[in-house]
């Protein structure tokens, strides 16, 4: 590689030397030595462990460590410096491909328990971030060997946490179909206890989606104009999701820190994939309507 007018070769003896002020004197951080290529690797497997479909007006598919470090700050907080103790370790462990500090994590799903999406800020501030969602698909592909995770959403995942996740997402596109005016949904009032007591919402859901899909099926009777209704595809969509699920367990009733993790990323990927159909469907109607004009 060359970096302005010197050749690095890969194998280069390379040193990286971390500070922090400790009062009057500097303090050592970290001291990595390995060679230039090792680093590069390292680097290169962390991007593509981050790397998630993000929404459009993000600039990035795979996060820097500073919009990482940025998303497990409250907003609320006057000092809206992450832990200088987590960017150290951060560092370290993407310069060693070693495995991500479980404080990270920890972190990540407590501020998304703990927010609720406020829709009036400017901009919008919302739980689950493109950000947070990378930062739980990075740390469960390296710490926990999740290696069936995407940057998109798979649809061939059979963990039950997951595919719950993806449920919600639909029950949650299901309600903002009938009520697409809707301040508030689901995801508001259940999504916490949701993604950690299952079993206890999901019958709620379950009849409230049936409700909804109901009316959607009424509205497709009588529109006589026959315009885009997404009756049929919700009702097929909940179908093969239900079918994942093993009917002899029954909705898990608890979820821990990684199942969590797994029906965060399950509701974002199918969130996502939501919002990319509709973008494809909205783009297809406009080119038919420009070659009509």
């Amino acid at each position: 590689i060359r970096f302005e007018a010197a050749e690095i070769p890969y194998e280069n003896p390379f040193y990286i030397l971390g500070l922090s002020p400790n009062a009057a004197r500097l303090s050592v951080r970290f001291f990595l030595r390995s060679s230039f290529g090792d680093f590069l690797q390292h680097v290169k497997a962390h991007r593509e462990r981050a790397a998630i479909a993000m929404p459009p007006r993000k600039p990035w598919t795979s996060p820097p460590l500073w919009a990482w470090l940025q998303a497990t700050v409250s907003p609320n907080v006057s000092n809206k410096s992450p832990l200088p103790i987590l960017a150290g370790s951060m560092t370290v462990a993407i310069l060693k491909d070693a495995l991500y500090p479980a404080s990270l994590y920890e972190q990540v799903l407590l501020r998304i328990h703990a927010e609720i999406d406020d829709t009036e800020a400017r901009p919008p501030h919302y739980k689950i971030t493109g950000e947070r969602a990378s930062i739980i698909k990075a740390y469960l592909m390296k710490n926990k060997k999740r290696g069936e995770l995407r940057m998109k959403l798979n649809e061939e995942i059979t963990d039950p946490a997951y595919v719950l996740g993806r449920i919600f997402s639909l029950r949650e596109g299901i309600q903002r179909a009938v009520n697409p005016d809707l301040n508030a949904t689901i995801k508001d009032r259940y999504f916490d206890v949701a993604s950690t007591t299952p079993a206890r919402v999901f019958p709620i859901l379950e009849h409230l989606t049936n409700h909804h899909l109901r009316k959607l099926a009424r509205l497709a009777r009588d529109d006589k104009k026959k315009t885009y209704n997404p009756y049929y595809s919700y009702e097929r969509q909940m179908r093969e999701l239900m079918g994942m699920l093993d009917a002899s367990k029954g909705i898990p009733k608890t979820l821990n820190a990684e199942e969590q993790g797994m029906f965060i990323l399950g509701y974002y990927q199918q969130t996502q994939a939501r919002y990319e159909k509709k973008s494809d469907k909205e783009a297809e109607t406009a080119g038919t309507m420009s070659e009509e004009e």
